[in-house]
């Protein structure tokens, strides 16, 4: 707007000057030139009216040669009979201003003459004694007129500089107050020009208007990205040309996109996985499905679906969900369940053969009561294997609420000591205990059976003549032992449930896979924690660690 003001103002003033200048010249040309006529004539009438009271004579030339113009008397025929300039001009009848003289007393006439347009003018007057009387000048006007025009364009370039200054001031002092016009500010507009306010005023409110709905798609947008970026699930939106629209941090940690500005870039170009394109691949093809998929050691199902704007396909849409721990519970309950049908179809295989044997007769009566016995052992096995499941099943619906109390540890490790010491020297193992007097504040019953299960395992899985140690320190119960040990790839799996590292040597010490497993959810019931250190052939060392309760502080 500024240089629009400017270059409009400015080129006013130079048309103004123009256009004034050629009016002035033009008028004082005219002016001069019939000023210049009006003397030739008047002269001319002098110098007629002379000769008409006195006859051409010596004097009278005399007086006529001191003229300023060129004075010629032409005879009624045409010859001329005097001429100041002494020239011998000859006749003068074709002249348009001497024939005019003779018809009407007075004649005129002009003729261009030199290099510049100047013009020669003529005024021919009759005598009363018939003769005529001619005064001609040449007229300088054109060069006064180039000399005069010299001066005026020095003038116009002045004045055109002024006036490209005053135009400048004009246009800051028009522009600023413009310029300065706050929309938010109702006194600045309310100060604007009268023309012009109500033209901001409708601005202003649009302006609000605007405003209010950027605020507020800002305020949506920002939001939307928060939930995205919250959500565990990972969204890919893609238009049709597999440009990303959209992208959460989840997705992009799945995928593996490190870039920071990935929007509007090909996502078929930031991650190279096959399946993904074929995802996107179908999708844009009006597909609408779901798929597993694998990555960084996890498991996703990804919902893919086209995007349709005005029924065209415009894009698509992906949905990332991560379903591990759901394919590792699946994969838990299916081998869980096979586990458990193989442990319970065992022993009552055994008990269904020997309940045959003996009900069929076919056993002789001094082997009965081996079968027996041995149908008691599979039973008792049974038995306990229910009472594990059991257990576990309550522990892991967190139904099984044991209450809690405040007990010395030693008093749970001496009673567990107790109670396997004759076990560990049937199989020639040497069992010990240190304790101190650190208190807990947990359920007594599921300590024991944690440190029962601990130490029943020491013993049935350590050499001959072994070393079992359990020692309490400071809210820790440490069963040690010299046994087998356990490869260290196995150390995270040994509690999962009817996992065994030798299966072969388990099935040899009746084990049901399950204790290290309880030993773990009684663990996390009692606000405890259980670890592992075992180097194979050299022994085990299972260490359980009671946290600090603010329960046991209150009871103490």
């Amino acid at each position: 707007m500024y240089k629009k003001i400017y270059r409009n103002m400015c080129m006013l003033a130079m048309t103004t000057l123009i256009l004034s200048s050629i009016l002035i010249l033009c008028s004082c040309y005219t002016y001069l030139e019939n000023q210049f006529k009006a003397e030739i004539e008047n002269e001319a009438k002098t110098a007629a009216a002379f000769l008409n009271l006195s006859p051409l004579s010596e004097e009278n030339i005399s007086d006529l040669n001191k003229s300023a113009r060129r004075i010629t008397i032409i005879s009624s025929r045409g010859k001329v009979i005097y001429d100041t300039t002494g020239k011998k001009l000859t006749n003068h009848m074709d002249r348009p201003e001497v024939v005019s003289a003779l018809k009407t007393g007075y004649g005129t006439n002009e003729r261009h003459s030199g290099t510049l347009g100047e013009k020669s003018y003529y005024y021919a007057i009759r005598l009363e004694n018939g003769d005529i009387l001619r005064v001609s000048a040449q007229s300088g006007m054109p060069t006064m007129f180039y000399s005069i025009l010299v001066a005026v364009l020095f003038i116009m370039a002045l004045m055109y500089i002024l006036c490209a200054i005053v135009a400048t001031r004009l246009t800051d002092n028009i522009v600023a107050p413009i310029e300065k016009i706050n929309l938010f500010d109702k006194n600045a507009i309310d100060n604007a020009y009268d023309e012009i306010q109500p033209f901001l005023k409708r601005i202003a409110k649009q302006n609000e208007e605007i405003s209010r709905q950027t605020g507020k798609v800002t305020e949506q947008k920002a939001r939307l990205r928060a939930i995205m970026d919250n959500i565990n699930e990972g969204l890919v939106i893609t238009d049709n040309n597999y440009d990303l629209l959209s992208i959460n941090v989840p997705a992009m940690e799945i995928l593996g996109i490190e870039d920071a500005d990935v929007k509007h870039r090909k996502i078929t170009v930031l991650t190279e996985d096959a399946k993904i394109h074929m995802v996107l691949k179908k999708a844009l093809g009006g597909e609408k499905n779901n798929i597993m998929f694998e990555a960084r050691e996890r498991s996703y199902q990804i919902f893919y679906s086209p995007i349709y704007e005005e029924g065209k396909i415009s894009g698509a849409v992906l949905l990332l969900f991560d379903v591990t721990e759901r394919t590792n519970t699946e994969k838990i309950r299916r081998e869980f369940t096979a586990n458990v049908s193989h442990e319970l179809k065992t022993p009552l295989t055994t008990i269904h053969g020997y309940s045959q044997i003996i009900d069929s007769g076919i056993a002789k009566p001094e082997d009965i009561q081996g079968f027996v016995k041995k149908i008691e052992k599979e039973s008792s096995r049974l038995m306990v294997l229910v009472d594990d499941i059991i257990a576990l099943s309550r522990l892991d619906e967190g139904t099984d609420d044991a209450p809690k109390e405040v007990f010395l540890l030693k008093t749970a490790v001496r009673d567990v000591v107790d109670a396997l010491l004759e076990k560990a020297k049937e199989k020639e193992i040497t069992l010990s205990c240190e304790t101190d007097d650190s208190q807990v504040y947990a359920n007594y019953a599921q300590t024991v059976e944690m440190v029962y299960n601990l130490t029943d395992n020491a013993i049935k899985y350590n050499k001959p003549h072994g070393l079992v140690n359990v020692k309490v320190s400071s809210s820790q119960v440490i069963v040690t032992d010299t046994g087998i040990g356990i490869p260290e790839k196995y150390s995270d799996r040994i509690f999962e449930r009817f996992f065994r590292v030798d299966k072969s040597h388990s099935k040899k010490v009746n084990g049901t896979g399950l204790g290290l497993s309880i030993v773990k959810h009684l663990a996390k019931a009692n606000n405890a924690d259980v670890d592992v250190k075992s180097v194979p052939g050299e022994g085990s060392t299972f260490t359980i660690s009671f946290r600090k309760d603010v329960t046991l502080e209150n009871n103490i």
